[in-house]
């Protein structure tokens, strides 16, 4: 009896336009809408020469070939233009350069304000006077380690190390799929609700003839959860498939990890659904409510903000904990930059306790209604 109402519930959901929008077209349009929007706001930054006017009051040629040494080549260090002072202030007012080095007897640096260029700059000159020093003196006390040395000075001040932090996409405007999906997923709630409100017969007609059916009511919902739940978790991964393999989103995330994810947030939306319209007596109150929490979950996970999520965490971390869209999301954002480890376990397990709290509390208010007449 179960596989014959889950075949007919699988047919009215299937039915259900509006349903079916809200967990694929809707999450679709809306990441089209995005991959327009960010989708080439950011690519993988290149180092570029630092600008710096170079004004000679007394020529020191081992400073300058080192200056030239570390410019060389695409990946440079500086760009370096040689001028007076009254031209390099000149550039430096207009934003030309970062920095003026006056080479003199004691080089020194001037900048117009603090910034990274400028430290640069400034660690830079820091380390050859170091280097020079040290070569100085080690020259003095035996000129034969001239040869051992001289190398020294390039590999310290080499400002380009690559290193690899994450095999992930490091793209930060890639949150806001990440939140899209999470919302894909909350919105299941709806086919919760309409789940639940065609089981009781105080709500629709069809929920008075099943109260009558001589079949159980435990069954009758099960089933009717499971095909709006199969439905929503259909949906959100064809949601999905169609941002990574269509628009070209890099999640940085195995694709079968975020099936899970999909997995444990649909079930996590069909059960707020499922304890809303346990508690609420008609489809016109449900709806709304369902909407409205599931969208101030999203906005605060940072599906209109993208920061908001570190707010929360800095002012409110425990409501992060608890709020399921904050929750689907860190998880995609864990096992993009850290791969799979405790935080990513603590947030599938936390979402999975919350569905069983919220089905649990519905089945409580569904399993103890009684109707006097029907």
């Amino acid at each position: 009896m179960f596989l014959h109402i889950l075949k007919y519930e699988l047919k009215v959901a299937l039915k259900g336009k509006a349903v079916i929008f809200w967990l694929f077209g809707f999450p679709a349009i809306l990441g089209t809408f995005f991959y327009i929007a960010f989708g080439n706001l950011y690519s993988e930054e290149q180092f570029e020469k630092i600008p710096v006017a170079l004004v000679t009051v007394t020529e020191d040629r081992n400073f300058e070939q080192t200056l030239e040494s570390v410019s060389e080549g695409e990946d440079g260090l500086f760009e370096i233009k040689k001028t007076d002072k009254k031209k390099a202030e000149k550039l430096l007012e207009d934003g030309k350069v970062s920095g003026i080095i006056f080479e003199d007897e004691e080089i020194s640096l001037t900048v117009k304000s603090e910034g990274i260029k400028p430290t640069i700059i400034r660690f830079f000159l820091d380390q050859y006077k170091v280097n020079s020093e040290m070569i100085s003196q080690q020259i003095r006390e035996n000129p034969l380690n001239i040869f051992r040395i001289s190398d020294m000075m390039r590999s310290e001040i080499d400002p380009l190390i690559k290193q690899e932090r994450s095999d992930g996409n490091q793209d930060p405007y890639v949150q806001y799929f990440y939140n899209l999906i999470a919302m894909s997923c909350l919105f299941g709630a709806l086919g919760g609700v309409t789940g639940v409100l065609r089981s009781q017969a105080n709500t629709s007609a069809l929920g008075a003839r099943r109260c009558v059916a001589p079949v159980s009511k435990f069954a009758s919902m099960t089933a009717s959860l499971a095909a709006q739940g199969a439905i929503s978790f259909t949906c959100n991964t064809a949601a999905m498939l169609y941002l990574k393999f269509v628009l070209g989103v890099k999640f940085g995330v195995p694709i079968g990890m975020m099936v899970l994810i999909i997995l444990a947030g649909s079930l996590n939306g069909l059960a707020v659904g499922y304890f809303v319209g346990a508690v609420c007596r008609s489809e016109n109150m449900s709806i709304p409510i369902v909407v409205g929490v599931m969208m101030f979950f999203c906005f605060m996970s940072g599906l209109m903000i993208g920061n908001m999520r570190a707010k929360v965490e800095m002012t409110a971390p425990w409501f992060n904990h608890l709020n399921p869209a904050a929750l689907i999301s860190d998880s995609f954002y864990v096992l993009n930059i850290y791969g799979s480890n405790e935080r990513f376990i603590s947030n599938i397990l936390i979402l999975t306790g919350l569905t069983m709290v919220f089905m649990s509390a519905g089945a409580l208010i569904t399993g103890r209604k009684k109707y006097a007449a029907l």
